[in-house]
């Protein structure tokens, strides 16, 4: 399974031992402008969207079983923060 969180799309597909595409899916994401020109995300709104995402894939195909995850993300800058915004 890879899954990919673009700057407006969060895709993900399941693949065969081969490299064959068994199934693709994706959805809109939205970030939100913060202070100083920041953009917050919600990562919880991440969890739900990859969740819904494989809940599609394995309904497109049920035979498949995931023997190892890629997951890559559209920029190398993000922060994780707590929730006092402090760093990680």
């Amino acid at each position: 399974m890879a899954a990919d969180l673009g700057g407006g799309t969060f895709r993900a597909a399941l693949f065969d031992r081969d490299g064959r595409t068994l199934a693709a899916a994706q959805r809109q994401v939205a970030f939100a402008p913060g202070p100083g020109g920041a953009v917050e995300a919600d990562a919880e709104a991440w969890v739900a969207t990859l969740e819904a995402l494989a809940a599609e894939l394995f309904a497109a195909a049920p035979a498949a079983s995931v023997g190892a995850a890629a997951i890559t993300a559209f920029a190398r800058s993000e922060v994780l923060v707590d929730a006092e915004g402090r760093a990680l």
